[in-house]
Protein backbone atom coordinates (compact mmCIF):
# COMPACT_ATOMS: atom_id res chain seq x y z
CA UNK A 1 0.00 0.00 0.00
CA UNK A 2 0.93 3.66 -0.38
CA UNK A 3 -0.63 6.33 1.74
CA UNK A 4 -0.94 9.67 0.05
CA UNK A 5 -1.68 12.60 2.38
CA UNK A 6 -2.99 15.62 0.50
CA UNK A 7 -2.35 18.71 2.66
CA UNK A 8 -2.85 22.48 2.28
CA UNK A 9 0.05 24.47 3.68
CA UNK A 10 0.00 27.30 1.15
CA UNK A 11 -1.39 30.67 2.10
CA UNK A 12 -4.00 32.20 -0.23
CA UNK A 13 -2.73 34.25 -3.13
CA UNK A 14 -3.48 37.93 -2.49
CA UNK A 15 -3.47 40.95 -4.76
CA UNK A 16 -4.18 44.58 -3.98
CA UNK A 17 -6.83 46.42 -5.91
CA UNK A 18 -5.02 49.61 -6.87
CA UNK A 19 -1.51 50.75 -6.11
CA UNK A 20 0.70 49.53 -3.29
CA UNK A 21 1.54 53.13 -2.40
CA UNK A 22 -1.00 55.93 -2.78
CA UNK A 23 -0.37 59.69 -2.47
CA UNK A 24 -3.45 61.77 -1.75
CA UNK A 25 -3.88 65.52 -1.29
CA UNK A 26 -5.11 66.38 2.19
CA UNK A 27 -8.81 67.16 2.23
CA UNK A 28 -9.52 64.89 -0.74
CA UNK A 29 -11.68 61.82 -0.21
CA UNK A 30 -9.81 58.54 0.22
CA UNK A 31 -11.52 55.68 -1.61
CA UNK A 32 -10.58 52.23 -0.34
CA UNK A 33 -10.21 49.74 -3.22
CA UNK A 34 -9.56 46.73 -1.02
CA UNK A 35 -7.79 43.49 -1.96
CA UNK A 36 -8.70 40.05 -3.31
CA UNK A 37 -7.57 36.54 -2.32
CA UNK A 38 -7.67 33.14 -4.14
CA UNK A 39 -7.20 29.75 -2.51
CA UNK A 40 -8.49 26.53 -4.08
CA UNK A 41 -12.30 26.77 -4.20
CA UNK A 42 -12.73 28.50 -0.89
CA UNK A 43 -14.78 31.72 -0.59
CA UNK A 44 -12.37 33.97 1.25
CA UNK A 45 -13.03 37.30 2.94
CA UNK A 46 -10.18 39.84 3.23
CA UNK A 47 -10.06 41.87 6.41
CA UNK A 48 -8.47 45.33 6.61
CA UNK A 49 -6.76 46.84 9.63
CA UNK A 50 -5.63 50.44 9.96
CA UNK A 51 -7.29 53.70 8.91
CA UNK A 52 -6.62 56.87 6.95
CA UNK A 53 -7.33 60.40 8.17
CA UNK A 54 -7.46 62.43 4.97
CA UNK A 55 -7.35 65.73 6.90
CA UNK A 56 -4.05 65.08 8.69
CA UNK A 57 -0.86 64.83 6.58
CA UNK A 58 1.23 61.74 7.23
CA UNK A 59 1.85 58.15 6.16
CA UNK A 60 -0.79 55.56 6.96
CA UNK A 61 -0.37 51.75 6.76
CA UNK A 62 -3.30 49.54 5.82
CA UNK A 63 -2.87 45.79 6.33
CA UNK A 64 -4.98 43.31 4.34
CA UNK A 65 -5.22 39.79 5.84
CA UNK A 66 -6.92 36.56 4.85
CA UNK A 67 -6.97 33.01 6.33
CA UNK A 68 -8.07 29.87 4.48
CA UNK A 69 -9.95 26.95 5.97
CA UNK A 70 -6.70 25.20 6.86
CA UNK A 71 -5.46 28.15 8.87
CA UNK A 72 -2.94 29.39 6.33
CA UNK A 73 -2.74 33.18 6.54
CA UNK A 74 -1.57 35.72 4.00
CA UNK A 75 -1.24 39.50 4.21
CA UNK A 76 -0.34 42.58 2.17
CA UNK A 77 0.13 46.21 3.07
CA UNK A 78 -0.70 49.44 1.33
CA UNK A 79 0.94 52.78 2.17
CA UNK A 80 -1.25 55.89 1.95
CA UNK A 81 0.61 59.19 2.01
CA UNK A 82 -1.56 62.17 2.89
CA UNK A 83 0.24 65.32 1.75
CA UNK A 84 -0.58 69.03 1.91
CA UNK A 85 0.69 70.88 -1.16
CA UNK A 86 -2.24 73.26 -1.61
CA UNK A 87 -2.15 76.84 -0.35
CA UNK A 88 -5.03 78.31 1.64
CA UNK A 89 -8.08 79.55 -0.24
CA UNK A 90 -8.15 83.34 0.02
CA UNK A 91 -11.09 85.69 -0.29
CA UNK A 92 -10.92 89.47 -0.51
CA UNK A 93 -13.38 91.41 1.58
CA UNK A 94 -14.77 93.96 -0.85
CA UNK A 95 -13.68 94.69 -4.40
CA UNK A 96 -10.28 93.93 -5.90
CA UNK A 97 -10.22 97.44 -7.41
CA UNK A 98 -11.17 100.35 -5.17
CA UNK A 99 -11.54 104.01 -6.08
CA UNK A 100 -11.14 106.28 -3.06
CA UNK A 101 -11.49 110.04 -2.80
CA UNK A 102 -8.29 111.78 -1.73
CA UNK A 103 -8.31 113.59 1.59
CA UNK A 104 -10.51 111.09 3.42
CA UNK A 105 -9.17 108.22 5.53
CA UNK A 106 -8.83 104.89 3.68
CA UNK A 107 -10.00 101.91 5.74
CA UNK A 108 -9.06 98.63 4.11
CA UNK A 109 -11.61 95.80 4.14
CA UNK A 110 -8.90 93.12 4.44
CA UNK A 111 -9.09 89.47 3.38
CA UNK A 112 -9.70 86.02 4.87
CA UNK A 113 -8.05 82.64 4.28
CA UNK A 114 -9.30 79.09 4.82
CA UNK A 115 -7.11 75.99 4.59
CA UNK A 116 -8.44 72.43 4.13
CA UNK A 117 -6.09 71.14 6.81
CA UNK A 118 -5.48 74.07 9.17
CA UNK A 119 -8.85 75.81 8.94
CA UNK A 120 -8.76 79.59 9.32
CA UNK A 121 -5.29 81.04 8.54
CA UNK A 122 -3.91 84.49 9.35
CA UNK A 123 -3.56 86.93 6.47
CA UNK A 124 -0.61 89.33 6.23
CA UNK A 125 -0.91 92.58 4.27
CA UNK A 126 2.01 94.29 2.55
CA UNK A 127 1.87 97.73 0.96
CA UNK A 128 0.22 100.94 2.09
CA UNK A 129 -2.11 103.65 0.84
CA UNK A 130 -1.49 107.39 1.24
CA UNK A 131 -4.96 108.85 0.93
CA UNK A 132 -3.57 112.38 0.68
CA UNK A 133 -1.59 111.72 -2.50
CA UNK A 134 -3.36 110.95 -5.77
CA UNK A 135 -2.08 107.73 -7.38
CA UNK A 136 -2.46 103.96 -7.69
CA UNK A 137 -1.50 101.75 -4.75
CA UNK A 138 -1.21 97.95 -4.56
CA UNK A 139 -1.94 95.93 -1.42
CA UNK A 140 -0.81 92.27 -1.33
CA UNK A 141 -2.53 89.77 0.99
CA UNK A 142 -0.62 86.56 1.79
CA UNK A 143 -1.65 83.49 3.79
CA UNK A 144 0.65 80.56 4.67
CA UNK A 145 -0.49 77.23 6.16
CA UNK A 146 1.41 75.08 8.65
CA UNK A 147 2.98 73.05 5.84
CA UNK A 148 4.44 76.22 4.30
CA UNK A 149 2.07 76.46 1.34
CA UNK A 150 1.31 80.08 0.49
CA UNK A 151 -1.27 81.85 -1.60
CA UNK A 152 -1.82 85.54 -2.23
CA UNK A 153 -4.22 88.10 -3.68
CA UNK A 154 -3.87 91.78 -4.51
CA UNK A 155 -6.10 94.81 -4.29
CA UNK A 156 -5.55 97.96 -6.37
CA UNK A 157 -6.53 101.21 -4.64
CA UNK A 158 -6.88 104.26 -6.86
CA UNK A 159 -6.70 107.52 -4.92
CA UNK A 160 -8.45 110.18 -6.98
CA UNK A 161 -9.19 113.87 -6.50
CA UNK A 162 -12.54 114.83 -7.99
CA UNK A 163 -13.53 117.49 -5.45
CA UNK A 164 -12.89 121.14 -6.24
CA UNK A 165 -11.47 123.53 -3.62
CA UNK A 166 -13.94 125.05 -1.16
CA UNK A 167 -14.23 128.78 -1.81
CA UNK A 168 -15.22 131.31 0.84
CA UNK A 169 -15.94 134.97 0.19
CA UNK A 170 -14.44 137.49 2.56
CA UNK A 171 -17.33 139.76 3.27
CA UNK A 172 -20.78 139.83 1.73
CA UNK A 173 -21.74 138.41 -1.66
CA UNK A 174 -23.70 141.60 -2.39
CA UNK A 175 -21.99 144.93 -1.66
CA UNK A 176 -23.39 148.45 -1.97
CA UNK A 177 -20.67 151.01 -2.49
CA UNK A 178 -20.99 154.78 -2.59
CA UNK A 179 -19.82 156.25 -5.87
CA UNK A 180 -16.81 158.51 -5.80
CA UNK A 181 -14.90 156.61 -3.11
CA UNK A 182 -12.25 153.96 -3.81
CA UNK A 183 -13.56 150.41 -3.82
CA UNK A 184 -11.31 147.93 -1.99
CA UNK A 185 -12.37 144.35 -2.55
CA UNK A 186 -12.31 141.96 0.43
CA UNK A 187 -11.29 139.01 -1.78
CA UNK A 188 -11.87 135.31 -1.12
CA UNK A 189 -10.01 132.25 0.16
CA UNK A 190 -9.88 128.64 -1.04
CA UNK A 191 -9.03 125.39 0.75
CA UNK A 192 -8.54 122.02 -0.97
CA UNK A 193 -8.61 118.63 0.78
CA UNK A 194 -5.43 117.54 -1.00
CA UNK A 195 -3.56 120.75 -1.83
CA UNK A 196 -4.49 122.81 1.20
CA UNK A 197 -4.62 126.55 0.62
CA UNK A 198 -5.13 127.38 -3.08
CA UNK A 199 -4.73 130.68 -4.94
CA UNK A 200 -7.87 132.54 -5.94
CA UNK A 201 -8.13 134.45 -9.25
CA UNK A 202 -10.51 137.40 -9.63
CA UNK A 203 -12.20 138.24 -12.90
CA UNK A 204 -14.03 141.55 -13.37
CA UNK A 205 -13.59 145.11 -12.09
CA UNK A 206 -15.47 147.89 -10.37
CA UNK A 207 -15.55 151.53 -11.55
CA UNK A 208 -16.38 153.36 -8.39
CA UNK A 209 -16.93 156.61 -10.30
CA UNK A 210 -19.67 155.19 -12.45
CA UNK A 211 -23.00 154.20 -10.95
CA UNK A 212 -24.04 150.65 -11.90
CA UNK A 213 -23.93 146.96 -11.00
CA UNK A 214 -20.63 145.10 -11.30
CA UNK A 215 -19.91 141.35 -11.01
CA UNK A 216 -16.65 139.96 -9.67
CA UNK A 217 -15.94 136.24 -10.26
CA UNK A 218 -13.57 134.35 -7.95
CA UNK A 219 -12.10 131.08 -9.28
CA UNK A 220 -9.86 128.52 -7.62
CA UNK A 221 -8.29 125.46 -9.32
CA UNK A 222 -6.43 122.63 -7.60
CA UNK A 223 -3.39 120.80 -9.01
CA UNK A 224 -5.47 118.17 -10.82
CA UNK A 225 -7.72 120.74 -12.51
CA UNK A 226 -10.82 120.73 -10.30
CA UNK A 227 -12.27 124.25 -10.22
CA UNK A 228 -14.87 126.08 -8.20
CA UNK A 229 -16.09 129.66 -8.37
CA UNK A 230 -18.15 132.26 -6.54
CA UNK A 231 -19.38 135.71 -7.50
CA UNK A 232 -19.80 139.01 -5.71
CA UNK A 233 -22.20 141.70 -6.91
CA UNK A 234 -21.04 145.26 -6.27
CA UNK A 235 -23.68 147.96 -6.63
CA UNK A 236 -22.12 151.39 -7.07
CA UNK A 237 -24.74 153.92 -6.00
CA UNK A 238 -24.92 157.70 -5.65
CA UNK A 239 -26.87 158.70 -2.54
CA UNK A 240 -24.90 161.83 -1.71
CA UNK A 241 -26.27 165.25 -2.73
CA UNK A 242 -23.95 167.67 -4.55
CA UNK A 243 -21.68 169.82 -2.40
CA UNK A 244 -22.70 173.45 -2.78
CA UNK A 245 -20.87 176.70 -1.98
CA UNK A 246 -22.07 180.29 -2.32
CA UNK A 247 -20.14 182.75 -4.37
CA UNK A 248 -19.99 185.73 -2.03
CA UNK A 249 -21.42 186.23 1.43
CA UNK A 250 -24.13 184.18 2.94
CA UNK A 251 -25.96 187.43 3.90
CA UNK A 252 -25.81 190.56 1.80
CA UNK A 253 -27.09 194.05 2.79
CA UNK A 254 -27.75 196.38 -0.09
CA UNK A 255 -28.83 200.12 0.05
Amino acid sequence: IRVVNVVDTTAPEMSLNGDVEVTLEAGSEYVELGASAVDLNENLIVSISGSVNNLVPGQYVLTYSVTDNEGNMGSLVRLVNIVDTTGPIMTLNGSSIVTHEAGSTYNDAGASAQDLVDGSVNVLVSGSVNSNIVGQYTLTYTATDVAGNSSSLIRVVNIVDTIAPVLTLNGSSVVTHEAGSTYNDAGASALDLVDGSVNVLINGSVNSNLVGQYTLTYTSTDTVGNSSSLIRVVNVVDTTAPEMSLNGDVEVTLE
